[in-house]
């Protein structure tokens, strides 16, 4: 567990956060942080932790039209930001951003729900309500017990796809071609193996289209 890690499970249980989900607006408060300045998207283009001098204070500036589904890890973002500040830690950005889906996903937190519910990105995210879908699954991969691929595909054929640390990049597969095929055909969780791969798809609804926005395809290798 690095410093910064340590950090920020230690803010948590001083804020009264003994279990999932976090509450950003819980830490906010508990770090005077929750007096957010929300300015027009002129005069802000990105959400940022400032000092205010007329405050004597840092605070959270915002634009107004900042995407709602972003806000949660952004502002956990800001959060992680301040806490390293006020521990005198300086990681490199990227950390940061590593450690806001720690803040809002305490990695001893993950491995429970993970022992009760098995390798479920649903039921994570169910635990975990607020972090996004994006967020669970990058920390399922993260946490994976074996080489692990996740692919996110949305039904304009854009794919994302990420390594867990133990995988090498590799093309998609068929045996994930048709999974993913299958995920957006229906609604269930689809398992699939072949290649040496055992495929798990989560499709996403979406429920004002009641079609599946996205599907986020785990494929482990070798297969368990």
């Amino acid at each position: 567990m690095s410093a910064l890690e340590g950090a920020i499970l230690r803010t948590l249980r001083e804020a009264g956060i003994e279990k999932p989900p976090v509450e950003v607006e819980r830490v906010l408060r508990f770090l005077d942080l929750d007096d957010i300045c929300w300015c027009s998207d002129q005069q802000v283009k990105q959400v940022a932790l400032i000092h205010s001098e007329k405050k004597g204070k840092y605070r959270i500036l915002a634009p107004t039209n900042y995407p709602a589904e972003r806000l949660p890890f952004t502002l956990a973002h800001e959060c992680v930001e301040y806490i390293a500040l006020r521990e005198g830690l300086k990681p490199e950005h990227w950390k940061i951003n590593q450690s806001a889906a720690e803040l809002l996903l305490p990695t001893a937190w993950v491995r429970q729900c993970i022992s009760d519910e098995g390798f479920d990105l649903f039921a994570l995210r169910r635990r975990f309500s607020t972090a996004s879908l994006e967020t669970c699954a990058l920390k399922l991969l993260g946490l994976s017990p074996f080489p692990c691929i996740l692919t996110v595909a949305d039904r304009k054929g854009m794919r994302r796809r990420s390594y867990s640390r133990k995988s090498l990049e590799r093309p998609i597969s068929d045996v994930e071609e048709e999974t993913l095929t299958e995920a957006f055909s229906g609604i269930d969780i689809v398992e699939r193996t072949g290649g040496g791969l055992r495929c798990r798809a989560f499709p996403a609804p979406d429920t004002r289209k009641q079609c599946i926005a996205k599907v986020f395809l785990f494929a482990t290798l070798p297969a368990p």
